[in-house]
């Protein structure tokens, strides 16, 4: 969310001189991506038994997303190709998102599920604000001595966003992990059975 709200119009412009309208295009990818990933995930709805690995994967995938789009950006392919890697940044974002939320779902316990989905689903914005926070330090660390000239040129560098979301990427992957030990999917689903 850091990327899509925030800073990938300006990262565009610093890694590729792109002009605003390129950069607002590019910026869209993030965007589509989470429209497409949502309603994807949502009629590709795992079932209780299958929500773990739902989860798991679209995570990893999401994970491979931002290693992919940082990668590219940082050994300059070219605007194409980083496009498509936004779109599928957004997109593994949107399809995780819809499977993240049903696991808290499956996982509360009866009576709960409305409170405790409340507070889980705080934790995205409140981990937006954090990195939007963040990113935007770093970046501001790493301005270059001279500021910009022309309205459509950015205040900021290709190597303070690499860097920017190199925290970013790191964040993504370290939270794998986590996800292995999701457990509880089996006694949902059983719960499930026995009460069709």
């Amino acid at each position: 969310m850091s990327a899509q709200g925030l800073w990938a119009v300006e990262w565009c412009k610093a890694a590729y001189a792109a002009s605003d309208p390129t950069a607002r295009g590019w910026s869209s990818m993030f965007t589509l991506g989470v429209m497409a990933g949502n309603a994807l995930g949502s009629r590709m709805a795992a079932g209780i038994e299958a929500r773990r690995a739902a989860v798991s994967y679209s995570s990893l995938a999401c994970a491979i997303a931002w290693a992919m789009l940082w990668v590219g950006i940082g050994l300059s392919w070219p605007l194409a190709l980083t496009a498509v890697f936004a779109l599928f940044v957004g997109a593994a974002s949107g399809f995780s998102y819809t499977h993240m939320t049903a696991a808290v779902s499956n996982l509360a316990p009866v009576g709960q599920r409305g409170s405790i989905f409340g507070v889980v689903n705080a934790f995205p914005s409140l981990g937006a604000i954090a990195m939007q926070w963040a990113t935007g330090s770093i970046l501001s660390a790493h301005q270059p001595a001279e500021t910009a000239v022309s309205a459509s040129a950015t205040l900021y560098s290709k190597s303070g966003f690499q860097v920017a979301f190199a925290f970013v990427v790191a964040a993504v992957i370290i939270s794998q992990p986590a996800l292995i030990g999701l457990k509880g999917f089996a006694r949902e689903a059983k719960a499930a059975a026995s009460g069709a």
